[in-house]
């Protein structure tokens, strides 16, 4: 079982609680597992010994003075679709989640997201180094560092962090690209900020609100081909004052393999071409922007997921509560959260799409006529479909207990209870499970 597929389980059995109150548990655990990773131990075997989520459940609800309602003895019992093995944690390998209903809100939201991207970057490309830092090498395998970075007027947006309020920092490190293959980066509180560039290495640099010290710095290592870098020196991610910011250059066209994890940390990756993009936080906010990657895996407990223009083969990406949306250029992509909403635009090249929810809306817009099967399912809320019907005819199988459809008129009118319906030649398979949420294609 994977953390996120542990963390989704729990917060389904902390029945009663409100959201806010079951997020601040779900944190608490998720840190525990960074801890037992951060000690060594692989994913599967922290959360393997860790006790099991009916116990925790029941000890949480004790503390806040709320009993325990077994599944079947809920007001509202939850259809076959989702079921344990849809879920995270219940034996499955993704959470249950559906896409969302884009809206003019959403649409703003998106908007503004990207206005505010291309701002900072224009901002600060007006910017110039002003501040000479103190060299700083950790890495000893790497003794060849560069003397000093290439490119610093082209990237003087490296700056960026001081305006952020993160003042201290030891310096640019230099990683010859090729001794990496893979990055993997584990960190806290702040702000992870990965991008390609020009230069021809690795460059690694951390920004600080407190002034570093030799227990608050970073670690990092270059073993085998693995670059590693880690919030700080020793066992555990948290003990220092403030936050910090973390900057990773990567060459541009590099393929390869970056993973990162983090508690509260936001990250933001742009740019990037590799084989295997995976990233994951608790409270953390994700955004990916122009990025390509064989394979992007994209998850989190309560934080957003912003992946715009998006190219991967594979797509994975879920949350519990936090919305997830962009655009996509993907061959499937599979799309889930709790009761965070899901908005996306399948732009190109798209085979399948994927999106489950128990209560967040769905909203998929499919811009391309080679789409050939979409799969969405909700308990309580509304999923809507936008497909370019003049070349994509549609076969629809909608199964719900109370929820209504809404399709063109062409096709049969809705019986109660879902049914099969065609539209034009059939050619896009739709299935749909809801138990009240509402469908609409148009």
């Amino acid at each position: 079982m994977t953390r996120v597929q542990f963390l989704n389980d729990l917060y389904h059995h902390l029945y009663g609680m409100t959201q806010e109150q079951a997020e601040q548990h779900l944190t608490y655990y998720a840190e525990m597992l960074a801890d037992r990773m951060e000690e060594g131990m692989s994913e599967e075997e922290a959360v393997a010994g860790m006790e099991d989520v009916e116990t925790i459940a029941r000890r949480i609800l004790e503390e806040e003075g709320l009993p325990y309602t077994p599944p079947d003895q809920r007001p509202v019992t939850p259809p076959a679709y989702p079921d344990a093995s849809k879920l995270g944690g219940g034996g499955g390998t993704r959470a249950y989640q559906a896409p969302k209903r884009f809206g003019w809100r959403k649409i703003l939201q998106i908007s503004l997201w990207v206005v505010a991207i291309l701002v900072i970057v224009g901002a600060v490309g007006r910017w110039r180094w002003s501040r000479n830092y103190r060299a700083s090498d950790p890495i000893e395998s790497v003794a060849e560092a560069a003397p000093e970075a290439p490119y610093a007027d082209e990237y003087s947006y490296l700056d960026m962090p001081y305006s952020e309020g993160f003042e201290y920092t030891d310096g640019e490190n230099y990683i010859l690209i090729d001794d990496v293959k893979t990055i993997d980066i584990q960190w806290a509180a702040g702000m992870v900020y990965i991008q390609s560039w020009s230069g021809g290495d690795v460059m690694v640099q951390e920004f600080a609100q407190s002034e570093l010290t030799e227990r608050t710095r970073m670690e990092t290592g270059l073993e085998d081909g693995v670059l590693t870098v880690r919030y700080r020196s020793g066992i555990g991610l948290g003990n220092v004052k403030g936050q910090k910011w973390l900057t990773v250059l990567i060459p541009e066209g590099m393929m390869g393999e970056i993973g990162v994890a983090t508690a509260s940390a936001a990250v933001t990756v742009q740019g990037l071409e590799l084989d295997t993009l995976r990233v994951s936080t608790t409270s953390g906010d994700i955004s990916a922007y122009e990025c390509y990657a064989q394979t992007s895996a994209f998850s989190s407990t309560s934080g957003m997921l912003n992946l715009t223009n998006l190219e991967s083969d594979q797509v994975e990406a879920s949350t519990i509560s936090g919305d997830i949306y962009g655009d996509l250029w993907s061959n499937s992509a599979v799309i889930s959260s709790t009761s965070g909403d899901i908005s996306f635009t399948t732009v190109d090249a798209m085979d399948s799409i994927e999106a489950r929810t128990v209560s967040g809306d769905i909203q998929v817009w499919a811009d391309d006529s080679t789409l050939q099967k979409i799969a969405a399912g909700s308990t309580s809320g509304d999923i809507s479909l936008s497909l370019p019907l003049y070349d994509l005819g549609f076969t629809l199988d909608f199964q719900t207990v109370s929820g209504s459809v809404d399709v063109p008129s062409e096709t049969l009118p809705p019986n109660q209870g879902g049914g099969k319906y065609v539209y034009e030649d059939g050619g896009c398979e739709i299935e749909v499970e809801t138990v009240s949420g509402s469908l609409k294609i148009y």
